[in-house]
């Protein structure tokens, strides 16, 4: 069974990016990727490297990455 249009990847499917920053692939959510722009992603160690700061407790970025310096479409 196929999975209906929009739907986004299936339980077995995963969405790969590469990080903006070093181009190593990564999938956003179960690395805890952070999303820079419509169709882009600081992969976790990048975005550590750039300030970022993960709280585990909270599931969430509690201080966002620099990524101004990644060019138009990231800010």
């Amino acid at each position: 069974m196929s999975n209906p249009i929009g739907s986004g990847p299936g339980p077995d499917e995963s969405a790969v990016e590469r990080c903006a920053a070093c181009s190593e692939e990564f999938e956003p959510v179960a690395e805890r990727g952070f999303p820079v722009g419509a169709d882009a992603a600081l992969c976790f160690r990048c975005a550590v490297a750039r300030g970022g700061r993960w709280d585990e407790d909270q599931q969430r970025w509690v201080i966002e990455p620099e990524f101004g310096d990644l060019g138009e479409g990231f800010d």
